[in-house]
């Protein structure tokens, strides 16, 4: 077990490699396409901060990692190296058919197709953690952030935001699809892609060997279906739980929220088997907020919706509904008492927070997620007395970035904390907490 050690500022790939005073300049050395050294179980890799620019993909594929001796790409300490694939016409970084690898803190731009991809039926317990990943897709309209497919098994995405998917019409933020089992995607912002922001698309064999269900928890997925001129270019969901003739379903949303997509927030185009949606919140999306409307018995639970452009609620007549409540939906409320929030105003702390006296608060069911009070709160973001701080969507109101508001989740002791990009006009403007 063999640590290595990148640096893009002092760096020689004649080097050893083997320490900070001996380090390679850039992947080369590790590529499993040409590089010198194979890494083994255990073996870490750790990047300084800098720019990598690369004409070729960074491609980590078949690493041997191990249940208990993981490879780990990541990055050293608190720096965060960037890989510029501007240069190159084809993937970024490349993990098909890795095991038991996890590739952490780097930010991945440009390349033209996926940014990050892991592909093949070999490839086991891959986890992509604490990355940010954004401008993908210029030449090629399946151009993913992420993308997962043919056969991955056990693959998660964590702590990660994923935005500026430039390609109309395929280009995710993250796609899951053909055969995959057992992805987890969870704690991450994705954002401004140009079609979906998740699409778990389902396999393209007709239904012989479908998906196996997909985990989602404390996901934001908000503004998705336009290009950064504004133009209306993909489908446009927030979470796609599924694709036309493709077998896929049984995925479960956790404290999810979908905003302001361009067209449905939670929706299921086709999809063989019911899905469920709990404690999620869906607000302002262009049509439906939540379409569930074929594809076995779906499952919603303590989830809220308002604003949908055409139904805030479209469901099959099989699916249980367990607490929940939106403004409208085809066969009418399904509570008197109107949603309502102390914000819908993105620049507020408020944002889609219930307000004092909610009938909403401790009005849910128990699904297993921590809550507070006697019963847990309808939606995704649980009302506590604890008044500190998270994550951030600050937006630029045409001279400045205003206030911040509130996209975290309480897990019944603190709020987690996550990172928000925005555009305006000119650039994106990372906004952290408090600033």
């Amino acid at each position: 077990m063999t640590t290595y050690y990148i640096d893009a500022a002092n760096g020689d790939n004649v080097n050893s490699g083997s320490s900070l005073s001996d380090p390679w300049a850039d992947f080369g050395p590790i590529d499993t396409s040409n590089g010198s050294v194979d890494l083994q179980a255990g073996d870490v890799v750790k990047v300084r901060g800098g720019t990598y620019p690369s004409s070729t993909a960074v491609r980590l594929q078949g690493l041997p990692g191990q249940e208990s001796n993981r490879i780990v790409v990541e990055a050293y300490q608190d720096e965060v190296p960037t890989l510029d694939f501007t240069q190159n016409s084809g993937q970024g970084v490349d993990l098909s058919n890795s095991q038991y690898t996890t590739f952490r803190g780097f930010e991945v731009m440009h390349a033209d197709t996926h940014n990050v991809r892991a592909h093949g039926s070999s490839c086991v317990n891959v986890v992509v953690e604490d990355c940010e990943i954004h401008g993908h897709g210029a030449g090629d309209s399946f151009g993913a952030g992420i993308s997962c497919a043919l056969g991955v098994d056990r693959f998660t995405v964590r702590g990660c935001e994923v935005y500026d998917g430039v390609s109309g019409g395929n280009s995710d933020g993250i796609r899951a699809a053909d055969n995959i089992a057992n992805t987890v995607i969870e704690d991450c912002l994705i954002h401004h892609n140009s079609d979906d922001g998740i699409d778990l698309k389902g396999s393209s064999d007709g239904g012989s060997n479908p998906d196996q269900p997909a985990l989602l928890r404390r996901v934001v997925c908000y503004r998705n279906g336009r290009d950064l001129s504004g133009s209306i270019v993909g489908d446009g969901n927030g979470f796609k739980m599924g694709d036309l003739d493709k077998s896929t379903g049984g995925h479960r949303l956790e404290q999810c929220v979908a905003f302001e997509n361009e067209t449905r927030g939670i929706g299921n185009p086709g999809i063989d088997i019911g899905v469920e949606v709990i404690n999620c919140t869906a607000y302002n999306n262009g049509s439906q907020n939540l379409y569930l409307s074929s594809g076995g018995v779906h499952r919603i639970v303590n989830t809220l919706g308002k604003g949908g452009g055409g139904w805030d609620l479209k469901i099959g007549s099989e699916a249980e509904v367990v607490t929940c409540n939106w403004n409208s939906s085809e066969s009418g409320n399904f509570n008197a008492d109107p949603v309502d929030f102390r914000s819908v105003d993105v620049s507020s702390p408020d944002f889609l927070r219930l307000p004092d006296g909610s009938p909403y608060i401790d009005a849910g069911t128990d699904v297993s997620i921590p809550y507070n009070g006697s019963a847990p709160d309808l939606g995704a973001f649980e009302t506590s007395t604890d008044s500190s701080s998270s994550a951030v969507l600050k937006y630029y109101d045409g001279s400045s970035w205003v206030r911040p508001t509130d996209v975290g989740w309480h897990d019944g002791g603190s709020f987690g904390t996550y990172r928000v990009k925005m555009w305006d006009g000119n650039t994106w403007q990372t906004v952290f907490d408090g600033t």
